[in-house]
């Protein structure tokens, strides 16, 4: 009876613990981050900076606190974690970066008036200064910033937790023989000529976080546990870096989502200015838009690459102008290169461990496409056409054991060895340049006679079960190249958005489906977005008029729609090109196309290839079909 009792007794416990910790794992806190505070007149002086003035500052306090919002210490946020407390309904974490003189006059009053705590985030380089600090290249006074007198006020007020903004990586470093600067908290860079080594990159992250701790340590008395990135600019391993030196917590920049008490990488919603309440509202209330409209253009490097580093640079140039122009959200750019057009990558354009580097041009042209033209861009990558040499394992047709000349050279997802291989391929990516997604190539796909198939006569059913598996095998084998990716990647996890090409026939023809291995409803569960490759003078072995294609892109938006994948999880690929006649399509006739699929509700499209050299499409007619306006 005894034995009963205890069990029943730790039965319950248990389940309270699970239940108590099911419950800390739902529960969710906004997370605020300010920079600089000033007076309104000065306002102007600070263009580049995130800065708020001191009437919008205490707009934000009134609101929360009359919207029923309680900012909490990271202690009660800790305290919370490890169940010794609950957070308040509606917690909300107050921080303030870069260690700003305003923090003490303006700031700090105010959270004494309002009993509101609060982390100051500090470059401990710029604490040591003792003349000018080198801000962004900027030299300014070392009063700008605070003292570590005014620090250790603020701390013992219990009112500020100090965290570490790095030592000395609030700043940029060359990631490239061409000049680009990348956030020194990221991997790449290159330096007298040479590119960083992973080694070189892990021992100098890890010092300077070091570095930072121990100063704060020294100065304030407590080795700080919150670790807050840069320009809110990281990467797997920078965490993994910061895990080890003790940073138990690290903050990003630029998210719009809550975080839950679980979660050691904290997300934060960046405000100035132009921040109003309802924004403010519209955070707390996860309303904030989470899906990005895709207005599309697919850039073919091999296009702008040239022997003459001149004229590279003038195509460069061309490329970003005519971004900028278009008015798209997102550029699909390729990362290899493939000259004579067999889709089968020959070379990459970023330094890597397998093939040759035709030119470091992809970190050059992504960065600028994303800091002058303002979009998003996804690195258009081989899944498994690569061609690493006669050592490599490759997909072979089961009939001939030689890989089929009607498709492309694929590397074997089932062979360990070029496996490996592919995932280094994307590393070295995610470790020279910076991009916010990944596009996979059209070259997933495995026929009914390649990879592991029955011997023998099979069955229809028999088909397509090995057709679904092989689906799946090829979809794990794409998470493996994320994962590879996201251990050197721009941002992380939560930034890290994948694609992928899907030929418009598996729609069309459930039967195509077993000969391509691929399925739109498997995509859409798996990928942020399915690249439909709406092609229709691709689809079709004769020749079709216009009208016909038409038609045929109706019935294929018709098809997508009866699937039940929500439409923002689709993009459609246009073609701009008819590859059999080798004729640029007319502007005017991609243009319909983007009206049929306006208006059947579709929302994300974009084309291949985009020429800036023959200006086709035409940008007069093709930008206001791709504005958002």
């Amino acid at each position: 009876m005894k034995t009963i009792k205890f069990y029943t007794l730790f039965a319950m416990i248990l389940a309270w613990m699970l239940h108590t910790t099911a419950i800390a794992q739902n529960i969710r806190f906004g997370t605020l981050s300010y920079h600089d505070v000033i007076d309104a007149r000065h306002l102007p002086e600070h263009p580049d900076t995130p800065a708020i003035t001191r009437d919008k500052l205490i707009e934000h306090f009134d609101w929360l606190k009359a919207h029923g919002y309680t900012p909490v210490s990271w202690q009660q946020i800790q305290d919370a974690r490890a169940g010794r407390s609950s957070l308040p309904n509606k917690a909300v974490l107050l921080t303030f970066d870069d260690g700003y003189q305003s923090f003490h006059q303006i700031v700090y009053p105010l959270l004494q008036r309002y009993r509101y705590p609060a982390v100051l985030a500090l470059v401990t380089s710029w604490m040591e200064a003792t003349d000018k600090v080198d801000y962004g290249g900027q030299m300014l006074p070392r009063n700008r910033f605070l003292s570590w007198e005014q620090v250790r006020e603020m701390q013992k007020s219990g009112l500020v937790e100090i965290a570490s903004h790095s030592h000395n990586l609030h700043r940029s470093q060359q990631g490239n023989p061409l000049g680009s600067e990348f956030a020194a908290a990221l991997s790449g860079q290159y330096r007298n000529g040479s590119y960083e080594t992973v080694a070189e990159y892990r021992q100098r992250i890890e010092a300077d976080l070091r570095q930072s701790a121990a100063h704060i340590e020294r100065r304030v008395g407590k080795r700080p546990s919150i670790l807050v990135w840069p320009y809110g600019q990281f990467n797997q391993t920078a965490i993994e870096l910061a895990r080890k030196v003790g940073f138990d917590s690290d903050f990003s920049l630029y998210d719009r989502s809550l975080n839950t008490l679980q979660n050691g990488h904290i997300g934060r919603l960046m405000l100035d200015q132009n921040s109003d309440t309802a924004f403010l509202r519209a955070y707390f209330q996860e309303q904030l838009p989470k899906h990005r409209t895709q207005r599309i253009a697919h850039i073919d490097l091999d296009y702008v690459y040239d022997r003459q580093p001149e004229q590279m640079l003038r195509n460069i140039d061309s490329v970003i102008e005519r971004v900028s122009r278009l008015g798209v959200s997102t550029v699909y750019l390729q990362a290899f290169a493939d000259p004579d057009g067999d889709g089968v990558a020959d070379a990459m354009y970023f330094p890597n461990r397998h093939v040759k580097m035709r030119s470091d041009l992809f970190s050059r042209v992504a960065w600028q496409l994303m800091q002058r033209a303002g979009v998003e861009v996804y690195a258009w990558m081989p899944m498994l056409s690569v061609n690493l040499g006669k050592q490599y394992d490759y997909i072979h047709d089961t009939r001939t054991g030689k890989p089929d000349p009607k498709h492309y050279l694929r590397l074997s997802p089932y062979s360990h060895k070029s496996r490996i291989a592919l995932e280094e391929l994307y590393q070295d990516l995610a470790f020279h340049a910076r991009f916010n997604g990944i596009l996979f190539h059209d070259d997933g796909l495995m026929t009914d006679y390649e990879g592991h198939i029955a011997k023998g006569e099979r069955s229809e059913a028999q088909y397509r079960r090995e057709a679904a598996q092989k689906s799946k095998d090829l979809i794990e084998h794409t998470e493996r190249l994320k994962q590879a990716a996201l251990k050197y990647s721009y941002n992380g996890q939560e930034q890290m958005k994948t694609a992928r090409n899907l030929y418009a026939g598996v729609i069309m023809d459930d039967n195509k489906q077993k000969w391509f291995s691929q399925s739109l409803p498997e995509f859409a569960r798996a990928y942020d977005y399915t690249a439909i490759m709406a092609m229709p003078y691709m689809e079709h072995e004769q020749h079709i008029n216009s009208l016909q294609a038409t038609e045929w892109m109706q019935a294929l938006t018709a098809k997508v729609k009866q699937s039940g994948v929500p439409l923002h999880k689709i993009v459609f690929e246009l073609q701009a090109v008819n590859w059999r006649t080798e004729r640029p399509i007319p502007t005017g006739e991609i243009t319909d196309w983007m009206g049929v699929l306006q208006q059947a509700g579709v929302q994300n499209f974009g084309y291949y290839p985009d020429n800036v050299y023959t200006n086709h499409p035409e940008l007069r007619l093709v930008q206001p079909a791709l504005s958002q306006h």
